[in-house]
């Protein structure tokens, strides 16, 4: 069995300098192949598919509108005259409004930084097809999370005494000697 630090870090979910998106996977990563799930998890579980579910929440209106703002500018530096580019607005709309915002500002930014059409603006494949990755790894998350939710959990099985680590045993040594002390053994 993992030693107690190791056991620890992968039952909280991991946050800081990891994207949203890496830290689910590397905590996920833990759920993978299991007939049981601990029940440290399991009470996990319900948060991450909030904060999964939340992450793949489409864009807001103004949200949208926003983003799209550079493709406008790209359209008057190109020349496209303002009424194409609002026809132009609405293939946009059905094409990315199914997208979460982190995921289309992504998007964008990466089309911006990468742009090879020339005097025109991207279609929205073009667009989509800069974080589909992305959003191909969010829907099988949630699956996995989904099939996680319904394994059984198990029950706790404490490592004996003679197969814990070293640091292990003293900690117990330590808690025992202030259970003696508190019971006045």
């Amino acid at each position: 069995m993992a030693n107690l630090p190791a056991q620890r870090s992968q039952t909280v979910m991991p946050s800081g300098g990891e994207t949203a998106l890496q830290s689910l996977k590397s905590w996920a990563l833990n759920l993978q192949g299991g007939e049981t799930i601990s029940a440290q998890r399991a009470a996990l579980i319900p948060a991450a598919r909030h904060r999964l579910e939340t992450m793949l929440t489409p864009a807001a209106p103004t949200a949208f509108a926003s983003e799209l703002a550079i493709l406008e500018e790209w359209a008057s530096t190109f020349g496209i005259p303002t009424d194409q580019y609002r026809s132009a607005v609405k293939f946009y709309r059905e094409g990315l409004s199914h997208l979460p915002a982190d995921l289309l500002s992504t998007a964008l930014r990466r089309v911006r930084s990468d742009h090879k059409w020339g005097m025109r603006l991207p279609k929205v494949q073009e667009i989509v097809a800069q974080i589909q990755p992305d959003l191909d790894e969010m829907h099988r998350l949630k699956m996995q999370l989904a099939k996680a939710a319904k394994l059984p959990v198990q029950a706790a099985d404490p490592t004996p005494y003679n197969q814990m680590t070293p640091e292990q045993q003293a900690k117990v040594d330590a808690m025992l000697a202030n259970l003696k002390k508190g019971f006045a053994w």
